[in-house]
């Protein structure tokens, strides 16, 4: 339940930050460290900023939470679905207490379908594995392996 309240001491935080204008200034220069290029991250920052993008993160990604937690624990039985695991390698966010954990709930997750792979974007982070090319490159190969999987086709380990 600590992480709930946290959770909830950092969304009542960013929904100050963003009805005030501050978010504003300090999302493009995280956009832009996590590789995005400079006009992306201005398009980003101009979408991202505003109360309804905001808002509806919170509503999907937030209050939906407990939903798609609970949905997400009973699809443990995929059979033969292909299923791709990405896992950005960096999180300096993550205490060292919960870093086991993680990696507990990789292995388990791995084991949901007969025809699943795990995927290590090293130097990755949350935030980056999608704005630098390089991880990006990545991700994209592995929804591509996944997509080319359908068809009955085995995923494999990398190699």
């Amino acid at each position: 339940m600590q992480w709930k309240r946290e959770n909830y001491v950092l969304q009542a935080f960013l929904w100050a930050m963003v009805r005030t204008g501050v978010y504003r200034l300090t999302i493009w220069g995280d956009l832009v460290s996590f590789g995005y290029p400079e006009a992306v991250a201005a398009e980003l920052t101009a979408l991202r900023s505003t109360n309804q993008a905001f808002d509806t993160y919170y509503a999907e990604a937030v209050l939906a939470r407990r939903e798609l937690t609970d949905s997400a624990a009973q699809a443990q039985a995929l059979g033969a679905l292909p299923l791709m695991i990405l896992w950005a390698t960096e999180n300096p966010a993550m205490p060292a207490s919960q870093r086991d954990r993680i990696a507990q709930l990789q292995s388990a997750v791995a084991g949901y379908s007969s025809n699943s792979a795990v995927r290590y974007v090293q130097g990755a982070s949350h935030g980056s594995i999608i704005g630098n090319e390089q991880y990006a490159a990545q991700v994209t190969a592995a929804a591509m392996e996944v997509l080319a999987a359908q068809n009955g086709g085995m995923l494999t380990a990398p190699g």
